[in-house]
């Protein structure tokens, strides 16, 4: 793992991001997504809903592959944040909670379910704009940006950076 104290977050021209839902998403965790990641210090936009990308649905597995998402976003103007209620895979995953690499991220809010999604999901976007940021996956268990290999994972961890990380975010909260 590379120490985190050498890396530098890539800069916005703007702190502007955009929250783009793809497929059916509750407008309500838009809101809630969108009031979150404000309190982070970024200007959060909702844009309106994209379909979801046909090519990149399998069958088989009832699950969409990440990567038309992240093609889709690149299509977009700015950084965005797609979110999806569609189930994600990457190749050689079974699934995936989000994906960040830069300058657009997606998550999925399909394995999030129960009294618990609300927060589950605020947690996942925060670490995949971490990722865009280029912070790197945290050794601290409670950290946002630490690595949710199931969901007990994401429950156990804080929706906030740890210090060491904190030190990374290149914006000023509220």
């Amino acid at each position: 793992m590379t120490s985190l104290t050498c890396l530098r977050p890539r800069a916005l021209k703007e702190d502007n991001l955009s929250l783009v839902p793809v497929g059916q998403v509750k407008k309500e965790l838009l809101e809630i997504l969108k009031d979150y990641l404000e309190s982070l210090g970024l200007h959060i936009t909702i844009s309106d809903e994209l379909p979801l990308p046909e090519r990149g649905y399998n069958k088989k597995r009832n699950q969409y592959v990440v990567q038309p998402f992240i093609t889709l976003a690149e299509r977009l103007e700015g950084h965005n944040l797609l979110v999806t209620a569609a189930d994600l895979y990457a190749p050689g995953l079974t699934f995936i909670f989000g994906y960040g690499p830069g300058p657009n991220a997606v998550i999925s809010t399909a394995r999030l379910k129960g009294s618990l999604l609300k927060e589950r999901m605020i947690k996942e976007a925060v670490h995949e704009l971490g990722h865009i940021f280029s912070l790197e996956h945290c050794p601290n268990h409670k950290c946002v940006m630490h690595f949710s290999n199931v969901l007990a994972d994401t429950d156990y961890k804080n929706k906030e950076f740890c210090p060491q990380c904190q030190k990374l975010w290149p914006f000023q909260g509220k």
